[in-house]
């Protein structure tokens, strides 16, 4: 008997240890802490059933089981519907009950696709105790304190997580970031169209950079800069006012009534012909800063000049040419397409030179007005515009004097013929038709020089004469008129009769001899010496100099000089 009590109490304190372990497995984790106990055991399990009850899990987490009858969410997405196969309890309070890979998570089933910027963020970084935005979520987390640990609750709107990095600051409540913003990064705009704003951008707005007109804002408490979208006019001034040359000179006027989008310079779109003063000719092709100067204004800004210019005459921007000498309007003779092209026919019916003092003959009437009135030709001066002259009058180069050919024409004689009576008037020898030829014949030449022509000199060209080596024009000044003073450079004779004229021997018919009486000299002619050419006893040779000369002196006159023998 004794034994079999020792038995039973033997097998009863075996069987207390396994009974315990089958009512409690062991110490459930600090999440379920609050459910320890065997009264508590029902609260999860279901009598007569193995393991744990999902429905009596999702009984008391509400939040989660509002979701997955929602069909929303990671757990919704779940085949497996037994809680125990993923959250194991009873091994202990430092036990996770989650235990997520977030290497292989696929976030997706969550209905929530990460993408762009979002796959390399880290799970905390959006699912923290701040973010979570779900009520009932943040009550049953909040209660059981596990907001730092839960991953429900996020909303999917951009703002929910970035509203602190925003730098739009409550301008577009009520829009969603996506329909500007991509999740590759903020700066990422592709997205958005500035043609469905109020202000569609063209031409030159195109490159320019948000910054341009959308201005930022410090802000404090480290948010980043608040820039400024929503407010911003639409109006050029409000952007171009301080770089606008205008000065207040057209307020009440659209900058687009005369500039586009393209580019400020030039207005595009203004047509100088809706102006007071419409543009013809070579107005057309004149730069603006031409007639529109500009200068420094208030604030040391530069302003150009638009209205209040003068153009009721030409005067009021070109300087009169002609110093008064035409007293009508420059449109009685010019016109816009240029000031060389005159209306002759304005200018015949309305211009006589002959009032000037200076009938037009000959070939005068014919010649262009700038062949005498182009002030830059004659004076060699760049940038002096063709003057007429009114009288005798005249402020520029050509300067007439009087009705003298020297007003216009350069004395090509060096003042040869000024010590004449008529001061060497062209008129005395040319005439108006043409230069040359000279009215200045033979005739003159034998009555008013100091050489008459005689002989062949009458059929000499004049240049042969009267030409400077290396001159444009002949020269009329000659310092002698002797033979030699012409005849030297083909002078025969060198320097072998000096002393002597050249009429002892030669006459102005011709150079030739014709003939020459030899007893004169000291070897007279007789005999076979008569018929001898001259020739035959005057050699040409060459002297040092290089030069031809027929030899005349000294030759001997014996026998011997000239046909030899034995002394």
């Amino acid at each position: 008997m004794r034994a079999a009590g020792v038995l039973v109490a033997l097998l009863l304190a075996l069987v207390a240890p396994a009974r315990a372990q089958l009512i409690a497995p062991g110490k459930l984790s600090q999440a379920h802490a609050d459910l320890a106990g065997i009264t508590k055991c029902t609260l999860c399990h279901e009598l007569h059933h193995k393991g744990i009850s999902p429905p009596l899990c999702l009984a008391c987490h509400k939040p989660l089981s509002r979701r997955i009858q929602a069909g929303k969410g990671f757990h919704a997405s779940l085949a497996e519907k037994d809680c125990a196969a993923c959250h194991r309890e009873h091994f202990g309070r430092n036990f996770a009950l989650v235990r997520l890979d977030t290497a292989t998570f696929d976030h997706g089933r969550t209905g929530w696709r990460l993408e762009g910027r979002h796959r390399s963020t880290s799970c905390r970084d959006c699912h923290k105790a701040a973010l979570v935005t779900a009520p009932d979520v943040r009550s049953f987390a909040g209660e059981h304190g596990a907001l730092g640990r839960t991953y429900l609750g996020l909303s999917t709107e951009c703002r929910s997580c970035h509203a602190s990095d925003s730098p739009h600051a409550g301008q577009f409540q009520g829009r969603s970031c996506q329909e500007c913003h991509t999740a590759k990064g903020w700066k990422d705009t592709s997205g958005f169209d500035h043609d469905r704003t109020a202000f569609k951008l063209t031409g030159a707005h195109l490159r320019l950079a948000c910054g341009k007109c959308h201005t930022s804002t410090p802000r404090r408490g480290g948010k980043p800069p608040l820039v400024r979208y929503r407010g911003v006019s639409t109006e050029c001034a409000t952007c171009h006012e301080k770089d606008s040359p205008h000065g207040g000179q057209f307020r009440g006027r659209s900058c687009a009534d005369c500039h586009d989008g393209t580019r400020w310079k030039p207005a595009a779109s203004f047509n100088h012909d809706r102006a007071r003063f419409r543009l013809t000719g070579k107005h057309r092709d004149l730069r603006c800063a031409q007639c529109h100067s500009s200068a420094r204004g208030t604030g040391g800004k530069r302003i150009v000049r638009y209205r209040g210019i003068a153009f009721a005459s030409c005067g009021s921007c070109h300087q009169d040419p002609h110093h008064g000498a035409m007293r009508k309007e420059c449109a009685a003779c010019h016109s816009t397409g240029g000031w060389s092209l005159l209306d002759r026919s304005s200018l015949k019916g309305s211009f006589d030179h002959a009032t000037t003092g200076f009938v037009l003959k000959g070939r005068h009437a014919t010649v262009a007005c700038a062949a005498c009135h182009d002030a830059r030709r004659a004076s060699r001066l760049e940038g002096i515009h063709i003057r007429f002259v009114r009288g005798t009058e005249s402020h520029t180069f050509p300067r007439p004097q009087a009705a003298k050919c020297q007003a216009c024409h350069e004395d090509a004689h060096e003042g040869a013929f000024v010590h004449r009576p008529d001061g060497g008037a062209c008129d005395a020898c040319h005439r108006e038709d043409a230069w040359v030829p000279a009215t200045f014949d033979a005739a003159r030449h034998n009555r008013e020089t100091r050489f008459p022509l005689k002989g062949a000199h009458v059929a000499v060209p004049c240049r042969s004469c009267h030409e400077k080596d290396g001159a444009a024009h002949p020269t009329f000044r000659l310092g002698s008129v002797t033979c030699r003073s012409c005849h030297e450079a083909s002078n025969p004779h060198g320097n072998q009769f000096t002393g002597r004229a050249c009429s002892d021997c030669h006459t102005v018919a011709s150079f030739h001899i014709e003939s020459f009486d030899h007893s004169k000299t000291r070897f007279p002619l007789d005999g076979a010496h008569r018929d001898a050419p001259c020739s035959a006893c005057h050699h040409t040779e060459r002297t040092k100099g290089g030069r031809l000369m027929v030899r005349y002196r000294p030759l001997g006159t014996e026998c011997k000089d000239c046909h030899g023998g034995a002394a």
